[in-house]
């Protein structure tokens, strides 16, 4: 027994207290039970007899009427009787030492409250009996709550009619709240649709936790409903699809109800690996950043999937990707349509594709890099009708998709060429890079184990106007030089060629300017002048022009002795 009177009993045990009480003392016994798993019920036993009535006497003051002390409903024994208070010298000349009561009253409790959830410690047969002993027992009988759940199998709205058996996995554990089973009770129920599952008996507050098995008919789990239940259950889950809670005592709620509604449509599953390549070594991130996309014209347009089961337990589009405990990057996304409408006659299929995306939520597309350092690429989109019927099986349905990031730290040089007044891209344009070396001497040399790599500015958008650009790809550090060695239509060379610096430790500088390498590319803006053309008709204007042209000629010659070099266009990173 602890120091504040507790003491526990298991099923069938007895606590008996010997020569413990004075008679006429107040005597209180309650069980801690919880009301809402057991229904308590106490009888009290003078000799072993239930107690069927009290009388009464001059030392007792009885209710009335009196209550009864047999098969009570409650957790505290009470027989409403008050010791009554006496003074002087009992029958023997003996002083009454009655010191704790100075009149007849109810027991108080710490508060000095009445406390009538209590019995006085005397016969009930003859209360003012003080010759034979007292002997008075309490039974308390605790009888369980119990609490129905009934499960249902409905048809979602819209979807065509479900034909297969659908099964459940149902696990007990908790039970009424005692915990005192090893592991958990699970069960599996099956019924098809429209139908219903009735688990009855299940003693008031365990634990449950129900999910569907997945179907084998192709259906998929689109919504589930939970109806009396408890307010501070956790109810559905709809990334683990799991209903959880406690039963509920069926006189207080007659029955829990979960409806599992499920649709027939063609759904496909992605299956996703992400691979590393060129990456021993190298300290990969921690996660990256991905978002299931789908198109509905042909991959022209795309938008990020609101993915329903995803596993990270966020409700983002973008999801974190980490390694598993294997070091794989693995993900599956599942139960995807694949159909715009697979209800229409002539169906429109979806396209799906994996991207990555980066910090600030932007989509890297396929050759681009993430942070700069890692290449991306990825498989080909999955069509939506490659997976089959809605009736497949899981096979046939889930589809493989990869993203590849490779471990490439090089640097493209990027030209964009333009007309230096207009500004107009300019295709056309050939220019040379070539790699350089020291001689040994601090003389930059051709690299001839670099071969020279000729590039043209080329390409339109979707206007049809030149964009003028020309790239240099994965080129590791080093220093290059790139010369211009054939202009556009109608406009010069530039004359000097441009030394580039890659140093991706370091400083990377164009023209000994230090350039941002952004998107691991170096961007060159090329400006240069359109040529001048003398007019070609009769005239003697045409004579004035020519000796203007020869006087400017002149000008020209004494201005060259005068300067270094001369250059016909300009450039800038």
């Amino acid at each position: 027994m602890e120091e504040d009177g507790a003491f526990a009993l298991a099923d069938g045990e007895t606590a008996t207290f010997n020569d413990q009480f004075r008679r006429g003392s107040y005597i209180s016994v309650r069980e801690n039970v919880d009301s809402n798993v057991f229904d308590t019920s106490w009888t009290l036993y003078e000799n072993g007899e239930a107690v069927a009535g009290m009388n009464t006497g001059s030392t007792v003051q009885n209710t009335d009427p009196a209550p009864s002390v047999k098969g009570v409903n409650g957790s505290s024994i009470r027989d409403g009787r008050k010791e009554v208070y006496q003074s002087g010298t009992d029958s023997e000349g003996q002083e009454l030492a009655n010191t704790g009561y100075t009149k007849t009253d109810w027991a108080k409790d710490k508060n000095k409250k009445d406390d009538k959830d209590t019995i006085v410690f005397k016969s009930y047969l003859n209360p003012d009996n003080t010759t034979s002993s007292t002997k008075l027992k309490a039974v308390f009988v605790n009888k369980v709550k119990t609490g129905k759940i009934i499960i249902y199998k409905k048809t979602a709205d819209g979807s065509d009619t479900l034909s297969g058996d659908y099964s459940f996995k149902v696990e007990f554990k908790n039970i009424a709240g005692l915990s005192l089973e090893n592991e958990a009770i699970e069960k599996t129920y099956t019924c098809k649709a429209e139908e219903q599952i009735e688990i009855d008996g299940i003693p008031a507050g365990t634990d449950y936790r129900i999910s569907e098995i997945t179907p084998t008919d192709g259906s998929t789990l689109e919504s589930v409903t939970v109806t009396g239940n408890n307010d501070f259950d956790e109810g559905y889950n709809p990334v683990t699809k799991v209903v959880a809670g406690k039963v509920i005592d069926s006189t207080k709620t007659p029955v829990t109800e979960i409806t599992f509604n499920n649709t027939l449509k063609p759904t496909l599953n992605i299956h996703l690996e992400k691979t590393w390549d060129n990456v021993t070594g190298i300290t990969l991130p921690d996660s990256i950043r991905i978002q299931l996309q789908r198109s509905s014209d042909g991959g022209r347009n795309w938008e990020a999937v609101a993915y329903e089961d995803r596993t990270d337990g966020t409700d983002d589009t973008i999801i974190s990707l980490q390694p598993d405990y294997d070091g794989n990057w693995k993900y599956t996304f599942d139960n995807l349509d694949q159909y715009v409408d697979y209800r229409a006659t002539s169906k429109v299929p979806y396209q799906y594709r994996v991207v990555e995306v980066d910090k600030d939520g932007n989509v890297i597309e396929d050759g681009g890099y993430l942070d700069d350092v890692y290449r991306v690429n990825y498989s080909d989109v999955i069509d939506g009708a490659s997976a089959g019927t809605a009736s497949g099986d899981a096979a046939e349905k889930t589809k493989d998709y990869t993203i590849t990031n490779t471990y490439s730290p090089k640097t493209n040089i990027k030209i964009k060429k333009q007309d230096a007044s207009t500004k107009n891209p300019l295709n056309g344009a050939e220019f040379k890079l070539e790699k350089l070396k020291d001689d040994g001497n601090k003389n930059w040399i051709v690299d001839e184990g670099f071969p020279a790599v000729i590039q043209k500015t080329d390409g339109k958008d979707s206007n049809n106007k030149e964009l003028g650009t020309a790239i240099f790809s994965d080129l590791e550090d080093g220093t290059y030089r790139l010369t211009e060695i054939k202009a556009s239509s109608d406009h010069n060379l530039l004359k000097d060629p441009i030394t580039i610096v890659i140093n991706r430790n370091g400083k990377s500088l164009v023209d000994n300017k230090e350039c941002k390498i952004e998107d691991n590319t170096i961007m060159i803006t090329i400006s240069n002048q359109s040529k001048f053309h003398l007019p070609a008709t009769g005239g003697y204007g045409r004579y004035l022009v020519i000796l203007g042209g020869l006087a400017l000629a002149g000008a020209a010659l004494l201005r060259y002795k005068l300067q270094n070099r001369r250059k016909d266009g300009k450039h800038s990173e």
